[in-house]
């Protein structure tokens, strides 16, 4: 066969293979592409953003910041992070995650409120002992105490805290036992401390200090206020909404901010939807996802002093 005339063979052949790799590259390129993409559009987000929601990718920081530090650590988790600039509603994923965080914690959950027996009369059923609390020094006798977990039957069992495995019912407890927590409540009606991040929770302003403490340390934690009583089942469900968010801090900072009397999320006017009963409350310039008495998650306002769990998200 006489090829003369016509292209060289070989580099027809070298013409060909170009081709061909250049057209694979290119397909490589846009397999890439696609891939990097797809990350974002089915849910396959990083490991250190893993909470996928409308094909962005968040992440819950449980670790507690004030709100610049938890600013500076969104901005650390990969290139255009942030922390949450805007939203118009808490979607469900996100809400359910915030919970899921919180009722993993509450087994194991014990916290002093302040309640205590100094009656050591051994002629007296122990059922009839007098318990006081520490807020107001008012006393209920042990048989009409309405929120025993189990009516203590140990007379050596003198101190008492709410449990967390029994639906937060009072347990009685050895004074000079365990070390916990306590939820500490305001005595004047302004709820604002400069120091502490009281917060609101229906007609109290409460405070859960999450160190461990023994009994004898907790009233000058709380000085000037003093350890909270719950004295009824109405009272114990705002307490333990202050438990609850005790682990968030609080809440979960996003990038709310109050200017003057005007609170921005980002740039723009924060949803009045997105606003928890009775807020914004002018108390501080932050603000942050709180578990509502309702079961909703919504919005409250936080000290930025505070240290809380905060939302960051990657912007793609």
């Amino acid at each position: 066969m006489h090829l003369s005339n016509g292209p060289n063979t070989t580099t027809v052949l070298t013409k060909n293979l170009a081709e061909d790799m250049e057209a694979r590259q290119r397909g490589a390129f846009t397999f890439v592409i696609f891939s990097f993409l797809a990350i974002y559009a089915y849910g396959k987000c990083p490991s250190n953003l893993p909470l996928e929601i409308g094909g962005e990718c968040f992440r819950l920081q449980t670790d507690l910041f004030t709100y610049s530090q938890a600013k500076d650590n969104c901005e650390t988790l990969a290139d255009f992070s942030t922390i949450v600039s805007y939203m118009t509603k808490v979607p469900d994923k996100l809400a359910h995650q915030i919970k899921d965080f919180i009722y993993s914690k509450l087994e194991k959950t014990y916290v002093w409120i302040g309640f205590k027996t100094d009656d050591t009369d051994l002629n007296k059923p122990i059922e009839e002992r007098e318990w006081s609390f520490h807020f107001d020094d008012s006393t209920v006798i042990q048989k009409d105490y309405e929120v025993w977990a189990e009516p203590p039957t140990d007379s050596l069992l003198t101190c008492a805290v709410i449990n967390g495995s029994q639906d937060f019912n009072v347990l009685a407890v050895d004074c000079g036992g365990p070390r916990l927590p306590v939820v500490c409540m305001k005595k004047s009606d302004k709820c604002h401390d400069d120091n502490k991040p009281y917060l609101v929770y229906g007609d109290y302003c409460l405070l859960a200090v999450n160190i461990a403490l023994e009994y004898n340390k907790i009233e000058g934690t709380c000085k000037p206020d003093a350890p909270t009583p719950v004295k009824d089942k109405e009272m114990k469900k705002y307490v333990v909404n202050a438990v609850m968010n005790s682990f968030l801090g609080g809440g979960v900072f996003v990038g709310v901010t109050k200017i003057e009397s005007i609170y921005l999320f980002g740039s723009r006017l924060v949803p009045k939807a997105l606003w928890g009963e009775g807020e914004p409350r002018q108390n501080y310039a932050c603000a942050g996802l709180a578990l509502q008495m309702d079961g909703s998650v919504k919005l409250r306002t936080l000290s930025c002093d505070a240290k809380a769990a905060s939302l960051c998200h990657i912007l793609v």
